[in-house]
């Protein structure tokens, strides 16, 4: 018996290592909408990611492109976030690009 208190210095519970497995995210957006002053933008990836996702929603080109951003919580694999476009993007419209 060594000084730790067990055989080969090891204490009665022993704590397990929690392994993360990656997978490829599989984003897929279902959803954006731009009703008045706000876009809606939702979306899914792989079941059982976690974390959040980082939205940027950009009209304009060169120096003139307004970008309005936006973080949400992804749960069950499913996140969804309203922007409220402000200032120039707000007076902006879309182009026919798709």
């Amino acid at each position: 018996m060594s000084a730790a208190g067990g055989p080969g210095g090891r204490t009665g519970g022993e704590t397990q290592t929690r392994t993360q497995v990656r997978a490829a995210a599989a984003l897929r957006l279902t959803r954006v909408t731009r009703s008045g002053l706000r876009v809606t933008i939702a979306g899914r990836l792989f079941a059982r990611a976690s974390g959040r996702v980082e939205i940027a929603y950009r009209l304009g080109s060169g120096r003139s492109a307004r970008t309005a951003r936006a973080r949400t919580a992804i749960r069950r694999g499913v996140f969804k976030t309203t922007l409220r476009l402000r200032g120039p993007l707000a007076r902006m419209r879309e182009t026919g690009r798709r």
